[in-house]
């Protein structure tokens, strides 16, 4: 019951900032328990800095702005589409180095009050 549209688009984004930043590997994982979807996605590039951690899901904020086309926008426009869909975006480093973002949304397999 998840807009999948809205959740290719999440993916398309988080992936695409992987791409951007990793060394050499991107990892994708994807998770359905208790009507929640949950996306990770994680690279082993340089990471998040510690401005980043709080700013970069804002809209045109980024330490490569400009760089490639690169807008800032990916990450605001997947954080947004999670908590329209009752979900949320959170940002963090890797256990190992590199970026780790967490997307969850709501996904119930049945419409609410059916």
């Amino acid at each position: 019951m998840a807009d999948g549209r809205a959740l290719s688009r999440i993916a398309d984004n988080l992936v695409a900032n992987a791409t951007r930043y990793a060394r050499c590997e991107v990892g994708v994982s994807l998770s359905w328990e208790d009507d929640e979807l949950e996306l990770v996605v994680t690279d082993d590039g340089p990471g998040f800095g510690e401005a980043a951690l709080d700013r970069a899901a804002e809209p045109f904020w980024g330490e490569s702005k400009g760089a490639g086309g690169h807008l800032g926008l990916g990450l605001y426009v997947a954080r947004l589409l999670a908590e329209k869909h009752g979900g949320s975006l959170e940002l963090s480093r890797g256990e190992g180095g590199g970026a780790l973002v967490r997307v969850r949304v709501s996904a119930p397999r049945e419409p609410r009050g059916a």
